[in-house]
């Protein structure tokens, strides 16, 4: 078993969203709850929509991003995705095809199923270029239905 997904998916799945949801959630009860009067910048409705609007938002863009990293670990027989919650196996036979995106800093892999897998038709991740790579370049013969 190889693990193909790079350990920063731990740290941002995890840590970034919980840090969110303490920090600027208890900052939008706090903004709510003062007295406008004591701090007149946090107690403005100016203040207070501009940061009801960034934190929707902000949660939005978690939600699209973050929240859809999985975890994947490949084997010779199946892959195992997991969502840090639930881990599910699949057979190399699904996938439909493999997309790889590089933006810069990092690079972006969808695996693509052909059909509804328990955690949707799409698995996405980054990988650990090492890992990932060197399984691929070891079972060719996993992915030979994919060209």
């Amino acid at each position: 078993m190889t693990r193909v997904s790079n350990n920063i998916t731990l740290f941002l799945k995890l840590f970034i969203p919980t840090f969110w949801v303490v920090f600027f959630t208890s900052f939008l009860f706090a903004i709510f709850l003062i007295d406008p009067d004591s701090i007149p910048l946090l107690g403005s409705w100016q203040f207070r929509t501009a940061y009801l609007m960034m934190y929707f938002i902000f949660g939005l863009f978690l939600y699209f991003t973050v929240f859809q990293l999985l975890r994947v670990d490949m084997g010779p027989e199946r892959y195992f995705v997991s969502n840090y919650w639930k881990t599910y196996a699949y057979h190399y036979d699904d996938i439909e095809r493999i997309e790889e995106k590089n933006y810069g800093l990092f690079k972006l892999i969808t695996i693509h199923l052909r059909a509804k897998g328990k955690l949707g038709r799409r698995i996405t991740f980054i990988p650990s270029y090492k890992n990932y790579e060197h399984f691929i370049s070891e079972h060719p013969d996993l992915f030979a239905h994919l060209t």
